[in-house]
């Protein structure tokens, strides 16, 4: 039969583990550590989670107990049937059975944390990623395209540009931005101005007079995060206001900005 001590330890593990694999921001925390370290956050987790347990167990555990024994004259114990079941010869103390019900009730307190609808998982994937300090490239850029729901200006390496939306929020690593593009063109080689060349926009209206129904999927283009060297936030209404006011320097405002 395994030690008590090490199933004590083999359960702690187990519950860490459960709570780390479930919740986003665990997930991807544990899926970065490989070995022992692996072992000791859930260890950790596991560990704290049980004393949370222990302390909920002692008033409402043996509570749950005395009302069996007293409504329904019965022993309430399901792990000690459990482990007699299984080990019939073996002398189990009776602490390991309180342990496991520790263990389960642990469990339970983990699920209160994790996030239960899709949306909130969502949420708190994007969350993790931001707060990762390798998390993949222009991340909050496309966090802030759709928070703000403004499109990305992306320039590439060989200057091309587009205007478009991401696909939502990326929730893992990726390598490359899959955009539906609204303008698309290239940078003037000695100025590097925008110059615009395709309106996909104009194109996205005719389709949508001769069919509601019709997606814009098929007009998706895959950038590569490799041949992106810049990307903004792009405002088509500032954009207009932009070329007005270099064309015209004595529109130019001499003041500073102040922060609020």
């Amino acid at each position: 039969m395994v030690s008590p001590y090490i199933l004590i330890i083999l359960i702690i593990c187990v519950v860490g583990f459960f709570a780390l694999f479930f919740h986003p921001a665990g997930y991807r925390t544990l899926a970065k550590l490989s070995g022992y370290q692996s072992f000791f956050l859930c260890a950790l987790t596991g560990m704290c989670l049980v004393l949370l347990g222990t302390l909920l167990y002692l008033p409402f555990g043996k509570g749950a107990h005395l009302f069996a024994e007293w409504a329904f004259c019965v022993s309430w114990r399901p792990f000690d049937a459990l482990f007699e079941k299984a080990y019939p010869t073996a002398a189990i103390p009776s602490w390991i059975g309180t342990f496991a019900e520790v263990a389960v009730l642990s469990c339970v307190i983990a699920l209160v944390f994790i996030p239960k609808k899709a949306s909130d998982r969502k949420k708190a994937k994007v969350k993790a990623l931001l707060n990762d300090s390798e998390s993949p490239e222009f991340l909050e850029l496309i966090n802030d395209s759709n928070e703000f729901g403004l499109p990305i200006l992306f320039t590439l390496s060989d200057r091309k540009v587009y205007i478009g939306y991401v696909f939502g929020v990326p929730t893992s690593d990726y390598n490359d931005v899959k955009i539906i593009p609204l303008v698309s063109g290239y940078r003037c080689k000695e100025t590097l101005k925008f110059i615009p060349v395709t309106p996909y926009v104009t194109l996205y209206k005719e389709k949508h007079e001769k069919d509601e129904n019709y997606t814009l999927n098929k007009y998706s283009v895959s950038l590569p995060l490799k041949d992106i060297v810049h990307g903004h936030l792009h405002n088509f209404e500032d954009h207009k206001r932009f070329i007005e006011l270099e064309s015209d320097p004595s529109k130019h405002s001499k003041g500073t900005i102040s922060k609020a």
